[in-house]
């Protein structure tokens, strides 16, 4: 009877146990309600707090998608085990294909993951408010450090280089990495952070105590088809189900979006033209009532992701028909660089390109003032292309070749089609001149961990001013482009020259010339002041005639002439509202000359009073 009573005893608060574990839910972390102040929650076991916005999208297509296995397993046996040092360094690509993988850790389901609470620190919230010294470090220790020792929380860092000296002051050059380290090093934090490529090597060079302090360093590798197709067809599902892709809806516009867009990472720039698709649906469903997808739509909305107008995408070539009219109502002159940029568009963009390189390359070269950054804007607007800048001067040295390669990278990975312009390339360092070379041979520009960047969508200008002297000493012998070609040899390297399509030699204005552009950019301003103000103005004809003599330059070019047309126009205008009364819009004004000689000049409003002001040109 005693053995019986006993056994009975036992199984009470045994079933008590047992339904307890059952009917329980995990408890959060008792010091979570600190650190989610300080943090985004990736994944939370006791379901109190919510995955934060940020995560929200990369949590929600990763979901129970299963990612590089391999991976995955080696991270997860160190961040979880029971004793040692539980962190892991990941260095990857600078994409932000990355968190997509640190959202597959965080809601895997996988219970030896699951079990711990996921957060992302948020690095600019532990400097927020924080100037005096030392109080980051204070607010790292009570907010972060101290709240996660020991605890089921497993803290993601994004961007390791931007936590090395956060809270660096001038009397100590380190941050709360000395204070991050030491933690993971003796086995008191859990923590995954990641790093790229570029700043990892710059990381061990200057900081290698901390690449040191992690138990594991791991090199994320580029997805697979299988992981790629997965992450998109997640995402479809998740946020765009009316649209009903399908694996081979996915596969094909991952081919044409990487032709179009090859700079970008997948699963970004597949996620791209997922967003065009959805623009198009609505358009067409609101226009016609219906929205086919079929390969036509796929194409089109790819071309569109990676940015290509719209006049390419319809084949509509007569933008290439109306290209040299357009140019000219606004450019004097050059007939050899006009010639030129319109012959290599038609080749570039009617299909007349079969090969890798850029769409076309040319070199501008000749006297300043001459209208060679004029006409690349022209040529950019008119063909509906952004227009990439360059300014050659900032890479004159050797120790601005790492800035030049990050620039140069992001615009090719943000803008794959528009008009490059390298300005003043003499300027350049031979080390960026020789990083240009592939551009122009092969279309491909090589980034700093010699990953290829391509350039098959780009249109590229290079300027200079070397052999202007020659130029304009010989301006008027038939040989001149000889001399000038042997004078870009002295400045260039044949195997550099020889990589462009065409040079163009841009000559001084002659005295017509110089005439028929005071003519056209009186007309622009005219233009512009009646787009603006709704001002009606007129010119007297010897006026520009008059600025066109005063102007003229074999040293500076044009640029004397415009800003003598803005000086005596909008002069004219100032003085007037000061001294007489404000322009209303609809004014009707006339500018006369009465002295050349005196630079005499009078403006007049219909229905008001005239005013004489004199300029000095």
């Amino acid at each position: 009877m005693k053995r019986l009573f006993l056994r009975n005893s036992l199984r009470v608060p045994v079933a008590i146990a047992i339904a307890t574990l059952v009917s329980t839910p995990v408890q959060a972390a008792s010091n979570l309600k600190t650190l989610v102040k300080s943090c985004f929650v990736l994944h939370d076991p006791s379901g109190k707090y919510d995955i934060s916005p940020e995560w929200e999208e990369p949590a929600k297509v990763m979901g129970g998608l299963p990612i590089l296995p391999d991976l995955t397993k080696r991270i997860k046996n160190v961040i979880t085990a029971d004793h040692g040092n539980k962190s892991v360094l990941i260095v990857g690509d600078a994409s932000s294909a990355y968190r997509y993988y640190l959202a597959s850790l965080a809601v895997s389901g996988d219970p030896d993951l699951a079990k711990f609470a996921h957060l992302e620190i948020d690095l600019p919230k532990i400097v927020e408010g924080h100037t005096l010294l030392g109080q980051v470090q204070e607010y790292w220790q009570k907010q972060i450090s101290k709240p996660a020792l020991g605890e089921d929380i497993i803290l993601y860092i994004t961007n390791l280089s931007s936590m090395i000296g956060l809270g660096a002051s001038n009397r100590s050059s380190t941050g709360v990495e000395t204070l991050f380290a030491p933690n993971i090093q003796g086995g008191k934090m859990r923590s995954v952070a990641f790093i790229d490529y570029f700043n990892y090597s710059r990381v061990r060079s200057d900081n290698n105590y901390v690449i040191n302090s992690f138990s594991d360093t791991v090199f994320l590798p580029e997805y697979g088809n299988d992981d790629i197709n997965g992450i998109l067809l997640n995402y479809a599902r998740a946020y765009i189900p009316q649209l009903k892709l399908t694996e081979a809806h996915v596969n094909y516009i991952k081919g044409t979006i990487g032709y179009y867009q090859p700079n970008k990472p997948e699963p970004q720039r597949t996620l791209t033209v997922f967003k065009e698709l959805v623009t198009m649906m609505q358009e067409a469903v609101a226009k016609s009532g219906r929205f086919v997808m079929d390969k036509a739509t796929l194409k089109a909305a790819s071309m569109k992701a990676a940015q290509v107008p719209d006049w390419i995408i319809q084949k509509d070539f007569s933008m290439l028909k109306a290209l040299p009219g357009k140019i000219r109502s606004r450019f004097i002159g050059q007939d050899e660089a006009v010639n030129g940029v319109v012959r290599l568009s038609r080749i570039g963009y009617g299909g007349g390109r079969t090969d890798e390189k850029p769409v076309a390359s040319i070199m501008f070269a000749g006297p300043t003032g001459t209208g060679k950054t004029y006409l690349s804007k022209l040529l950019s607007k008119n063909l509906g292309l952004k227009m990439i800048t360059m300014d050659m001067t900032s890479y004159r040295s050797s120790t601005s070749m790492d800035r030049f390669l990050s620039v140069m990278t992001d615009n090719l990975t943000i803008n794959p089609h528009a008009v490059y312009v390298f300005e003043e390339i003499d300027k350049a360092n031979v080390q960026v001149l020789d990083r240009l070379y592939f551009l122009l041979d092969e279309g491909i520009f090589y980034d700093r961990n010699q990953k290829p960047m391509y350039a098959r969508g780009c249109f590229v200008i290079m300027t200079t001013n070397a052999g202007y002297d020659v130029i304009v000493k010989n301006r008027d012998k038939a040989n001149v482009r000889e001399l000038f070609e042997l004078a870009l040899l002295d400045r260039f390297r044949p195997s550099f020259l020889n990589r462009f399509d065409e040079i163009a030699m841009f000559r001084p204005f002659t005295d017509p010339e110089y005439i028929d552009m005071a003519k056209l950019h009186i007309r622009l301003k005219a233009d512009g002041m009646k787009e603006t103000y709704d001002w009606n103005l007129s010119v007297d004809d010897s006026i520009p005639t008059l600025i066109a003599r005063e102007s003229r330059s074999l040293t500076f070019g044009a640029r004397p002439t415009l800003r003598m047309i803005n000086g005596i126009l909008s002069l004219g205008v100032t003085n007037y509202q000061i001294e007489m009364a404000p322009l209303e819009e609809g004014s009707n004004i006339n500018l006369e000359l009465l002295s050349a000689e005196n630079k005499r000049f009078k403006l007049s409003v219909e229905g008001g009073d005239s005013l004489e002001f004199q300029v000095d040109l």
